[in-house]
């Protein structure tokens, strides 16, 4: 049995066992639980104990390069396991009012345009859409549950060298650690092909240059490969994942620092309209869904690597869309998965939104419900919330 020294102690030992976002609130009780819920010690020790919150929130991909726009609203997934016909149901994450819709405008300090390029672990990675006259565009790691935010320019743009930053990754894992890293990878010449990696830690709070100059010939990390999308990096498993044409896998481990490849599932045929790389919500397992018009495939990573397989089929999607949104166009965005318990047996939903409302299709039981969305000033919910990719959000106190 755990003994509890003090009553320091004992009021430290309550709030590890309490979420993030009421900490942030519980700030406001003393100056005492201010200095208590602010001291970094104790941020490590709660992203140490927490580290697997539920997805709160689903925000989109901007794809219109302008100042924080409200024109898309976030998804708010922290009612999902209440009584769709509670009241308490349809409470929004951030509030009522249309300036939260997007929680960068939460967040003091940062620069009126901006934007979200990566989720991971509740941890943000954003960068503005322009660049500015006197550096390269800096990137940003934000927290929106605690409003605070890391401002990094990698060594070679703070430098003055000319050179361009095309991919960047963000790699937290709070069940490992409450540090994260940040890998940017840029060119100095002409030939994008041979390029650089630094890599930012939060623990020691500076950056490293990857030298590959001594590296295994057999290693072809540098030879980039257009049918990759590797603006859409994953991060699962000490590894940053991207996925190419025919659903091949290449991935990035931090560990031994080389790049590595899985081939495309056996049994996948075609291309799909649309496809999703995510982490698991458990963060031990890489799924791909692929998207097609009347139909969704989920595949699963092989906990060595070794290859896909076929985790879920959806061959009734018409029915199960038409269900809740009975019109002639298939309007839709598949969000991801989630863990559902029943009863004990654990099992999987796929999330699915549909204008106004999110679908809950439990994969096992091939049950489904709807959850509605809280009306919005300035949304129409006669159209999507989100874009075809997002973020999702979890609560955590990490440290930036």
């Amino acid at each position: 049995m755990e003994v509890v020294g003090s009553v320091e102690d004992l009021l430290t030992e309550i709030l590890l066992r309490v979420p993030a976002r009421p900490l942030v609130r519980f700030k406001c009780v003393s100056k005492h639980w201010l200095s208590l819920i602010s001291d970094p010690k104790f941020c490590h020790r709660h992203t140490l104990q927490n580290p697997r919150s539920s997805v709160s929130a689903v925000f989109p991909e901007q794809k219109i390069m302008s100042p924080r726009s409200t024109a898309l609203s976030f998804i708010p997934l922290d009612n999902l396991d209440q009584d769709p016909r509670s009241n308490h149901a349809n409470q929004n994450l951030f509030g009522s009012s249309p300036n939260c819709n997007n929680p960068l405008n939460l967040v003091h300090n940062l620069p009126e345009s901006i934007q979200i390029i990566q989720s991971c672990n509740g941890l943000f990675l954003c960068r503005c859409p322009f660049e500015t006259t006197s550096e390269l565009r800096p990137y940003y790691v934000l927290n929106p549950t605690t409003n605070q935010f890391s401002r990094l320019i990698p060594p070679a743009a703070a430098s003055g060298q000319s050179c361009v930053m095309f991919y960047q990754a963000l790699a937290f894992e709070p069940s490992r650690s409450p540090h994260y890293k940040l890998l940017v990878f840029w060119f100095a010449g002409h030939d994008p092909s041979e390029f650089n990696l630094d890599i930012y830690s939060s623990e020691t709070k500076s950056w490293r240059l990857v030298d590959y100059s001594d590296a295994d010939p057999c290693n072809d990390f540098f030879s980039l490969n257009p049918y990759y999308e590797y603006n859409g990096g994953v991060y699962c498993n000490r590894a940053v994942h991207w996925v190419g044409l025919h659903n091949r896998l290449s991935y990035y481990h931090l560990d031994d620092e080389r790049v590595r490849h899985v081939d495309k599932p056996e049994g996948h045929s075609g291309r799909s309209e649309f496809k999703l790389l995510q982490e698991s919500h458990c963060g031990s397992h890489l799924h791909l869904i692929d998207i097609y018009s009347s139909r969704i495939i989920v595949w699963e990573m092989k906990s060595d690597y070794s290859g896909w397989c076929l985790k879920y089929r959806i061959f009734d999607l018409n029915r199960i869309l038409t269900t809740f949104w009975p019109r002639d166009e298939k309007t839709y965005t598949v969000l991801f998965l989630t863990q559902e318990e029943t009863e004990g047996d654990e099992s999987s939903s796929l999330l699915i939104h549909v204008p106004g409302q999110v679908i809950s299709y439990n994969l096992k039981s091939k049950n489904s419900k709807s959850f509605q969305l809280t009306p919005r000033q300035g949304i129409d919910d006669r159209k999507l919330r989100v874009t075809a990719r997002n973020f999702r959000y979890m609560e955590t106190l990490a440290c930036v």
